[in-house]
């Protein structure tokens, strides 16, 4: 709280409180629009203007009026409410006038002169409507958190050279929309177009640019370029440990070597190497550039059919982006715009390279969250799968809009990061203006690529940003006539860094079908209630002292094992799982127990086709609530054999029954060799018990897997020839309460 701002504050309410239209400022002594706006009312008010409702500006009738009425007094010793309004202005832009006493003094002057240092104009003292305009306001012209000195000291020397055609503009270090055009409107005024210019990188200045390209830049010029240099090479340089140029004037050769960097980095093509030709010129100025340049990918909503395809390569296009969900339009005019499974291979039989993009949303911020990103990185994976786009490919989540930094970080930031949380299989993209792509690129480090959408050249994201380092796409022109019977594409340049798809897989859809081919009535059951689904974690179906079963489906399954938990894997065919493990049961054991325990394991293979059941065995973990005495027994059944690469296995499309059985009452001090040993009754009716629970829940799916699996678990615990009489024990138990 700033006492002088309060003062302020209280005198304007005190003093136009009863002017119609004024409104109260909040006594805060605070800063901020509705002190600006009451000062700014009680100037207009002062100069016999009229209040209106809403928001006040220091437009052209109040600038005139101030000149007019106002200017000629500012002297010392003249006393009104105009000086009390300026002194006002200045304690709440931050710049101390020393007094708030209505009379103009050598401390208001230099409160005068010092704004005007911080803008970078000559220090007269006089306080014109111009000046008038940037003290009524909420602008910075002091080096703010987050601003950059070269670009403060950029914007100085616009005000200093160009403020005529511009106003006087923020000097903060944060390069804005003003800035951009203050340095468009710099190079039209050297360019000798300041009687028309208007800050646009339009035909006229482009023709006139060329003109001036081929006889020789003049010095002011190539300043110029060197300032938009620097604000579009920064992240750049910077990552390379290089300098940015000097601002000399000077077409030098280091000049030449930034412009020759930028020119490669930006794909630019044609261009006139290390020079600041004309389509150079266009990319340093908006972030679009060129839009006649070369390009070699696209992207569009529209479906293609085999015709549009041929004229995409007939275009000589290489890469084709296109959005996995979704639909364009509303009412009648609506169209899918998704992507298909044979769209998708014709377009990859035709040589050209596929980049999926998922944008299945009218973006706004609040659409923006974890929450969303989750789901959304979940229906893209599904939409891709499906489609049979291979493992490893990037797709690129956009963010269609004009996100401030704030918002960036509230936002774009947790959104990129709940799709870090539900991804699987693929790569994460960005798609977004530069900001966006440069700062969820640095925040989320599982970004791996940026799809720039350069042509939204009024967007704030891209004004005054580096292109992305990590740029795969630069989505630069929307070409509404489009090329063939495609009515529209949008052009992009490639970084060729992204390879895009180049062919398929087997499609995600005929992947998952051998779950329908089982013969697990009760899980399918399940299913169709939606009480579990593909990758919706895992469902208890037994949560008891003696016995946990649970089930879990999962797309694809991504584990750490140690090497006590390396996986066993054994082959499912028509139904029945392959010899190797009867041999591997009986190997346990000099008891032939291999068989037996085979066939049950069988009637849980029932109905696969073609895949596999990997058995995991891993200790308890009471912080996953797990009886921590008890081994984990896992039966993982999938379409594929496990993969398993350092230590890491991976498995898609698996469901898992997950078991614990506690085994205490086996356990005794010394530990025994035989079964006479054991206490069968109280065992029998403990499991026995158990059993009739899983039966009961999950109708009998679970039960054999169980036997097969307490098989594999006891040598943890007891010796060889205790297990296979248990595991005779066990069956027993199963066929007792079938």
């Amino acid at each position: 709280m700033d006492t002088m701002v309060l003062a302020t504050q209280k005198w304007l309410n005190k003093t136009y409180g009863s002017v119609a239209n004024y409104k109260q400022v909040p006594e805060t002594g605070n800063t901020g629009w509705p002190t600006i706006y009451g000062l700014i009312r009680g100037v207009q008010h002062e100069l016999g203007i009229a209040l209106q409702d809403g928001s006040p500006a220091f437009g052209e009738a109040t600038s005139a009026a101030f000149d007019a009425k106002v200017v000629p007094n500012l002297k010392k010793g003249y006393k009104s409410n105009f000086v009390y309004l300026i002194q006002g202005a200045f304690w709440a832009k931050g710049i101390s006038p020393e007094e708030f006493t209505g009379t103009y003094s050598s401390y208001t002057e230099s409160a005068i002169k010092s704004l005007q240092s911080d803008a970078g104009i000559p220090t007269t003292g006089v306080l014109d409507s111009q000046l008038a305009q940037a003290l009524f306001d909420m602008s910075a012209f002091v080096l703010v958190s987050g601003g950059d000195k070269t670009v403060r000291n950029m914007q100085q020397y616009l005000n200093a050279n160009y403020r005529q055609y511009t106003g006087i503009l923020p000097t903060d270090g944060i390069y804005q929309r003003a800035t951009n055009t203050a340095l468009i409107y710099g190079v039209q005024a050297e360019l000798g177009l300041g009687d028309i210019a208007n800050g646009f990188w339009g035909p006229t200045t482009i023709s006139t640019y060329k003109s001036a390209f081929s006889n020789g830049l003049g010095d002011k010029v190539i300043k110029l370029i060197q300032y938009a240099l620097y604000v579009n090479m920064k992240e750049y340089l910077t990552t390379k440990g290089a300098k940015g140029p000097a601002f000399t004037g000077a077409l030098d050769s280091s000049t030449q070597n930034i412009l020759n960097q930028f020119q490669n980095f930006m794909m630019l093509d044609p261009v006139k190497a290390g020079q600041p030709d004309s389509t150079t010129m266009y990319s340093l100025m908006l972030s679009s550039g060129n839009p006649a340049r070369n390009f070699f990918g696209m992207d569009t909503s529209y479906q293609l059919d085999a015709s549009m395809i041929k004229a995409l390569v007939d275009y000589d296009v290489n890469y084709v982006g296109r959005y996995l969900t979704g639909s364009v339009g509303s009412g009648a005019s609506e169209r899918d715009k998704n992507l298909t499974r044979t769209e998708a291979q014709n377009i990859i039989d035709a040589g050209l390279k596929l980049v999926p993009i998922y944008q299945d949303n009218t973006p706004s911020v609040d659409y923006f969250t974890y929450n969303q990103g989750v789901s959304d990185a979940q229906s893209a994976v599904s939409a891709a799968l499906n489609i049979g786009i291979p493992n490893g490919q990037t797709i690129y989540f956009a963010v269609d809009m004009d996100m401030t930094d704030d918002e960036i970080t509230t936002a774009a930031i947790p959104y990129f990061q709940g799709i870090v949380a539900g991804i699987s299989h693929y790569h994460i993209g960005v798609y977004g203006t530069r900001n966006v792509s440069s700062r969820v690129s640095h925040a989320v480090s599982s970004v791996l690529y940026s799809y720039v959408s350069n042509m939204s050249t009024g967007f704030s994201g891209n004004l005054g940003f580096s292109q992305p380092t990590n740029w795969a796409f630069d989505q630069f022109f929307e070409d509404g006539v489009g090329v063939g019977p495609l009515p529209a594409l949008d052009r992009v340049a490639v970084s060729n860094i992204d390879a895009g798809v180049t062919y398929l897989v087997e499609s995600a859809i005929t992947k998952s079908k051998w779950f329908e081919d089982t013969k697990w009535q009760g899980l399918k059951d399940r299913v169709a209630s939606a009480n579990i689904t593909w990758d919706s974690g895992e469902i208890k179906l037994v949560d008891s002292e003696t016995i946990k079963v649970s089930v879990s489906m999962s797309s694809t399954l991504e584990q750490t094992t140690e090497l006590s938990e390396i996986p066993m894997t054994f082959e499912i065919k028509n139904g029945k799982i392959t010899p190797d493990f009867t041999q591997h049961y009986e190997n346990l054991s000099s008891l032939k127990f291999g068989t037996v325990i085979q066939a049950n394991i069988d009637k849980l293979s029932a109905g696969i086709k073609s895949g596999s059941v990997t058995v995991l065995v891993r200790p308890g973990n009471i912080m996953e609530d797990e009886l921590p005495m008890a081994p984990v027994i896992s039966l993982v059944f999938s379409p594929d054999p496990i993969s398993i690469n350092n230590n890491e296995y991976t498995i898609d499309w698996a469901v898992t029954f997950k078991m614990q059985f506690n085994t205490s009452p086996l356990v005794k001090e010394p530990a025994f060799e035989t079964v006479q040993e054991l206490n069968w009754d109280e065992i029998r009716q403990k499991w026995a018990n158990g059993f009739k629970v899983v039966t009961e829940v999950s109708a009998g799916i679970v039960l054999v897997g169980a036997v097969a699996a307490i098989i594999v678990a006891l040598p943890i615990e007891i010796s060889a020839g205790g297990i296979a009489a248990i595991g005779a024990l066990f069956i027993s138990i199963g066929q007792d309460i079938k």
